[in-house]
């Protein structure tokens, strides 16, 4: 959870940062790594239990 809470608080740093200079072309960038930056912190999570499975 701490790592969700980072990877947010990195996210909305780095979109104001782009917003503050005028460097629109980031915001589509951050929009796409987002789901898979959250897909990555989700499946470390989730890796035990497919494991498990298999």
């Amino acid at each position: 959870m701490k790592r969700l809470r980072y990877s947010m608080r990195l996210v909305r740093e780095v979109s104001e940062f782009a917003l503050r200079r005028k460097i629109y072309w980031l915001i589509p960038l951050l929009l796409l790594m987002l789901p898979i930056a959250l897909l990555v912190v989700g499946g470390e999570a989730v890796s035990p239990l497919i494991y498990t499975i298999f």
